[in-house]
């Protein structure tokens, strides 16, 4: 299943996205990749992880996983968060609540513009919802939703079935973010 292009019809200005997992080798390399691949005019990401793992590469399950989206990982090396400064970003998304935390209190990342990732996507259900950072910003004011059922877990060690739902899940959000 190649990675299918969302419908357009939110405007996106211009949106630099940071996502973070903890080793920088599934969760958050899959949906950078996944994010580019889509082409969207404006729209870029990066990825990073909370730990120290440079140079680490994408598991093989996570590489299979990927190929049905047509998402090659095999190029991606692990990078630290550390080194990545979250004023460059518009959007900061976090697959856990330890990223999000990590960014805000870590890395002086602001809360408005840091979020779990199925929070996000419960957020781009409502009718208001855009990447324009003003929007995200009065969304976040208005009440986040850091609830452990947001979070995406890792699959890290796991069955292949693991990597495969990660990969899915992802998917599923971010054409549902960027639709």
């Amino acid at each position: 299943m190649a990675a299918a292009k969302p419908a357009g019809k939110r405007h996106h200005w211009g949106v630099n996205i940071l996502f973070v997992c903890t080793g920088n080798q599934c969760r958050s390399p899959f949906a950078e990749a996944f994010t580019n691949a889509l082409g969207l005019p404006g729209i870029s990401a990066s990825s990073a992880g909370i730990l120290d793992l440079p140079g680490k590469p994408v598991p093989p399950e996570m590489q299979r996983a990927a190929e049905p989206y047509g998402i090659d990982l095999t190029p991606h090396r692990a990078r630290f968060a550390e080194g990545v400064d979250p004023a460059d970003f518009d959007l900061l998304i976090g697959f856990e609540h330890s990223h999000a935390a990590y960014l805000v209190v870590e890395r002086n990342a602001p809360m408005e513009r840091t979020f779990l990732f199925g929070e996000l996507v419960l957020l781009a259900g409502e009718e208001n919802f855009s990447l324009d950072p003003d929007t995200l910003t009065a969304m976040r004011r208005s009440g986040g939703a850091f609830v452990p059922q947001l979070q995406v877990p890792d699959p890290i060690g796991g069955p292949q079935r693991g990597y495969e739902a990660a990969a899915a899940t992802i998917a599923t959000g971010l054409n549902h973010i960027l639709s």
